[in-house]
Formats: C-alpha cells, structure tokens, sequence
C-alpha cells in the first residue's frame, strides 16, 4: 500500500486497464480545478506580465506551501524524484500548489523509473533509474532550489551562457 500522502498531492486513485481488461494503460485520478497553471509558466516574463498578482510575495508564499508539501511526503516515507516545474502547478488566485503525475514517486521499494534532466542531481545523470531507489529526500530539495531561482529571477541557476561549458548539465556538474 502507498502511504498516505498532502490533500494537494493528485495521486492515482485505481488502475485503468485496457479495453480487454487486462493489461494496464495507467491510472485514474481526481481531476484538478480550472484556475491552475504549471510552474514552469513563473519563469515567462509575457506570462508575469499578464499576471499582475503574481509578485515576489506571491511566489514567496506559494514556495512556503510547496516546502511544506514536500516536508509532508518526506515524513511519509515518499521521495518526489521527477521533482520539476511541470508536475507542479499553482493556483493562479491564491498562492496555493497541487503536485501532479505523483505515479512516479519513489517509496518502499518502488523506485522513481524517471527525471527531468534540468531538476535533477548530476550524481543521477546517465543512471537508470529504474534500476533502484536512488532518490533521496535532499534530491528533492535540489529540485526545490532551481524552481525557485527560476521563478524569482526567470532563470534556471545554472542557465545562462558559458564559453566552455555550453549545455546546462555540463554546468550543473
């Protein structure tokens, strides 16, 4: 059994099984409201601009509630992993979050099978993931870290241009 996890975590309710009813195709769950957008949107100036009520404090507060989420699941046993700016959404009234594809999270003996490059530690690059439970709590706050530079300052930490070290992950490392 998965443990228990935050009320705004989406985590599957059942398993959906093909028309044949026999091999799995993935999962049902609740569906989030309307009002929600992904993360990712916080690091677009057009976006910041059409959204007035998104300020430092705004984002601030919202990051005090993904913190807490976070804590919440590590205490529970569950490590995010795919820990990115795309499985997170936030409310655009109320500085509030609501985790998404919470199917890949690692606890007991399950692993994190997957990641997004630019959230992930360098230490996991080029491993298979699902090979193991390489994930672990501070992992996610690596994650936390980069989605919160980049939505204060619209950059990834480690994004930028360099004269030798051209990619991001290069530069991560």
């Amino acid at each position: 059994n998965a443990p228990a996890l935050p009320t705004n975590v989406c985590a599957p309710l059942a398993i959906v099984l093909d028309s044949q009813n026999k091999r799995p195709i993935g999962f049902s769950m609740l569906p989030l409201s309307s009002g929600y957008e992904v993360v990712q949107m916080l690091g677009s100036r057009k976006f910041r601009t059409s959204n007035p009520q998104i300020t430092a404090k705004f984002i601030a507060e919202l990051f005090i509630h993904i913190y807490h989420t976070i804590a919440k699941c590590h205490e529970r046993g569950v490590i995010i992993g795919d820990n990115n700016d795309l499985n997170l959404k936030f409310s655009l009234i109320n500085p509030l979050s609501a985790f998404i594809d919470a199917d890949s999270y690692q606890f007991d003996k399950y692993p994190c099978v997957v990641a997004t490059e630019d959230f992930l530690v360098p230490e996991l690059y080029n491993k298979d993931l699902a090979t193991g439970c390489y994930f672990k709590p501070e992992f996610d706050w690596y994650a936390y870290w980069i989605m919160l530079i980049r939505s204060l300052i619209r950059v990834h930490p480690y994004g930028g241009v360099h004269n030798i070290l051209k990619s991001l992950p290069k530069r991560a490392k």
